[in-house]
């Protein structure tokens, strides 16, 4: 297609100055090239576009029709430049982004109308899911999560670091008592949380004292898929949770 429109500036140049010499002054390449272009192009439509002298070229029936064609052609290409070029100088379209719910809810929205200011031209769809999303399948811009990103073609950036927090109402720890040690947690009832259709972890990982790693398996016998709905089974006293804190 980039031959395709460099033969029609060609052809169109010629057509505007009469001569294939005039086209290459304009187009600063040699009337070689210019007389090359146009020969191509009435080789693969199979009709002379120019008749031809020793000073001039003139167009042809063939010619006039090629020739308006081509320039509503080049034109809508410069267009469509222009349109990038506007939107590179100032964003502006619709943005598709998706986040969690609670941390959509609680810290996203609240600064989209600010953002909406800055960027006049922008529009926001925003979508508040916890499950593992398919970006270009669903047509998103931008995810936000927590947590590692798993193995895949997605370019990823940290916005903020977070801390899990391992946490019980003081019903529960009334009644069961208080873990002393990462090694009482299988013993206790846990609630955990796992993604609309993607498996919990059958671990909860944990850094020790000395940065070193430790998993353990807890005892858990719940699991929800949405963030407020597992702060309120730990608040019912259900069982031992990890939440972003």
């Amino acid at each position: 297609m980039a031959d395709r429109l460099t033969k029609m500036i060609a052809f169109v140049k010629t057509a505007e100055l009469g001569s294939f010499s005039a086209a290459s002054a304009a187009l600063a390449v040699s009337s070689q090239v210019i007389g090359r272009h146009v020969g191509e192009l009435e080789q693969s439509l199979g009709v002379p576009l120019l008749t031809r002298t020793t000073r001039s070229q003139t167009l042809t029936e063939a010619g006039r029709l090629y020739l308006e064609g081509c320039k509503r052609a080049l034109e809508a290409v410069d267009a469509a430049d222009a349109i990038v070029a506007e939107t590179a100088q100032e964003p502006r379209g619709t943005l598709r982004i998706t986040a969690p719910v609670e941390i959509g809810a609680a810290v996203l929205t609240p600064k989209l109308p600010e953002f909406l200011t800055i960027y006049p031209q922008v529009k926001v769809e925003l979508v508040l899911d916890d499950r593992v999303i398919d970006l270009v399948a669903e047509n998103f811009d931008v995810c936000i999560r927590i947590g590692k990103l798993p193995d895949s073609g997605l370019i990823a950036r940290p916005i903020t670091p977070f801390r899990l927090v391992t946490c019980a109402s003081p019903e529960y720890l009334q009644t069961h008592g208080v873990p002393q040690a990462l090694d009482d947690l299988p013993g206790h009832t846990c609630v955990d949380y796992a993604f609309h259709n993607y498996p919990a972890p059958s671990n909860w990982t944990f850094t020790e004292m000395d940065g070193e790693e430790r998993q353990v398996q807890p005892g858990v016998r719940l699991t929800v898929n949405n963030g407020h709905a597992l702060v309120e089974a730990a608040l019912a006293g259900g069982g031992i949770i990890r939440a972003s804190e």
